[in-house]
């Protein structure tokens, strides 16, 4: 009986197009139509590719080097990260409001994040929560390199854990509206902080979403 089989080695790929059995209970490999038998014999030429590529992945990794400062401030460039806290940012659309509490974003839903009922999915919803927050963070002028974190974060070597989160969905956005998120910060216990959302039509004013995270 001859089936199809792929041989893997390392990082090479011999295709094989056959294998069949023979009477001994040994087997034939056909590779472009010549017969092999079994171990697949190579070329001196693919064998000594072979043996580099085993050398190479039995080298110790290699670590690499924590960022420079000029890199870390390449970075914080790219990103456009504040150095002070911000009250407007025209490039996301978002306003500090209620003398600096709340963090207020306009955002408009795209066709990529609907589904085929045209109305934003779950994740959808999730990922404008997620961005807005950092987003807060952002303007605060407190974000340091981390994903979120800030300087004093950074130095600690803290980082934010979700413990849980709420999400109450009253109605779906539809493709093409404009919403505007609210967001804003408040303690939870004696260590802890509590984040709160509203998402809203800004036409309407129909409240969508509401969410709470711990």
């Amino acid at each position: 009986m001859a089936n199809t089989t792929l041989l893997y080695y390392s990082k090479l790929l011999v295709r094989c197009s056959a294998y069949e059995k023979d009477g001994s209970g040994g087997g034939r490999v056909r590779v472009n139509g010549a017969a092999h038998r079994v171990p697949l014999q190579v070329g001196a030429a693919l064998e000594t590719s072979i043996n580099r590529s085993l050398v190479g992945l039995m080298r110790p990794p290699v670590l690499s080097q924590p960022p420079t400062e000029e890199a870390e401030g390449r970075r914080s460039q790219r990103q456009n990260i504040p150095s002070e806290k911000q009250t407007v940012d025209p490039f996301r659309q978002a306003v500090i409001v209620e003398g600096g509490v709340r963090y207020r974003q306009t955002v408009v839903v795209r066709s990529y994040e609907v589904g085929p009922d045209r109305t934003a999915t779950l994740e959808t919803v999730l990922n404008l929560l997620q961005e807005t927050a950092l987003n807060h963070v952002w303007m605060s002028g407190l974000l340091g390199d981390g994903f979120g974190a800030t300087h004093a974060m950074i130095t600690n070597n803290l980082i934010w854990v979700v413990s849980r989160m709420h999400v109450q969905v009253d109605h779906y956005p539809i493709w093409g509206e404009v919403l505007e998120i609210d967001t804003w910060v408040g303690s939870s216990g004696k260590n802890g902080m509590r984040r709160d959302w509203l998402v809203r039509g800004r036409s309407s004013g129909a409240i969508f979403v509401r969410a709470t995270s711990q």
